[in-house]
């Protein structure tokens, strides 16, 4: 796997003789396999990463398809990065800020994951996706959501309703929501 990273299929998420890549490419600029540019986020707060110059860009593919099962992630943080143009040393809080990010097709997305140091020290950010798609390190410095009326804001769903009920079919959901501050948010699912 590239670079140190990991990724983790569950079983069942794929069907037989199915192969999936997964492979690291630097690159100043990311062409897809269709030819196309993939842009720069059109969200100033969110800033591509790299090393020496250009940008990690993670390909799972065949792209546009995704698992039964959501996927683990695991990306390791580079010391140095390459953020619009200069060279830097990643400080704590930027290692805070670090997510993954994948394209779908339009612009980049923030996934769901966080900031790990395990007990050898190794630094990555883990994430669960079911995409197949290019995934890239960025740091995400837009501000927090100004708390003006509710503390937990813009709940989404990426399937509605999921039934998780062992077919492997919309067994898993993605919840995507927004806090006003910090906050501890507990999930229950009822039926």
């Amino acid at each position: 796997l590239p670079n140190g990273a990991r990724l983790t299929i569950p079983p069942g998420s794929l069907h037989l003789k199915q192969t999936v890549t997964f492979e690291l490419k630097y690159r100043t600029q990311y062409i897809d396999e269709f030819g196309k540019v993939v842009p720069t986020p059109l969200n100033p707060g969110i800033v591509l990463v790299g090393d020496s110059g250009r940008v990690g860009f993670y390909e799972v593919r065949p792209s546009r398809l995704v698992f039964k099962k959501l996927a683990t992630f695991e990306i390791p943080i580079p010391s140095t990065v390459t953020a619009q143009g200069s060279n830097a040393m990643l400080s704590d809080a930027d290692r805070q800020r670090l997510k993954l990010f994948y394209f779908d097709g339009f612009d980049w997305q923030p996934s769901a994951g966080e900031f790990v140091r395990d007990s050898t020290g190794r630094e990555f950010i883990r994430a669960v996706s079911n995409h197949l798609t290019v995934f890239t390190l960025a740091l995400d410095t837009r501000p927090p959501p100004v708390l003006a009326g509710s503390l937990l804001t813009n709940i989404t769903l990426d399937k509605n309703p999921f039934t998780p009920n062992g077919d492997g079919i919309n067994d898993n959901v993605i919840i995507q929501f927004g806090l006003g501050a910090g906050a501890v948010v507990t999930v229950r699912v009822v039926d």
